[in-house]
């Protein structure tokens, strides 16, 4: 009969998180902060009309993952022209297949 009757020492299982000395909490006062957290999601969206006619800029989606109904392009005072801001509304635009995706027409009137 062999002595000891000692089992081997198993290794303590990996864990899949960091160290706590590598862990910060979001909060922490050293940590960055982001004005908007995770990841903002933006659509290519057509301006039609106005100054920015046929461009497809990115605009950003709001918290129901739309565009939203009035776009404002604040344009600087530029020599004697004075500041003014340029308003755009959007609109469904529709296509062979009935489906729809919005673009913003010029509004001049406002």
């Amino acid at each position: 009969m062999t002595g000891g009757g000692a089992s081997p020492v198993t290794p303590a299982p990996r864990s899949r998180h960091a160290p706590a000395a590598e862990r910060t909490h979001p909060d922490a006062p050293d940590a960055p902060r982001r004005a908007y957290p995770g990841r903002m999601k933006s659509a290519d969206t057509e301006f039609v009309g106005g100054p920015l006619d046929g461009r497809v800029l990115p605009v950003l989606l709001g918290m129901t993952h739309n565009v939203p109904k009035v776009y404002r392009v604040p344009v600087p005072a530029h020599g004697d022209t004075p500041a003014t801001t340029l308003v755009y509304r959007r609109a469904k635009e529709h296509d062979a297949r009935g489906r729809y995706r919005w673009r913003y027409e010029y509004d001049p009137d406002a």
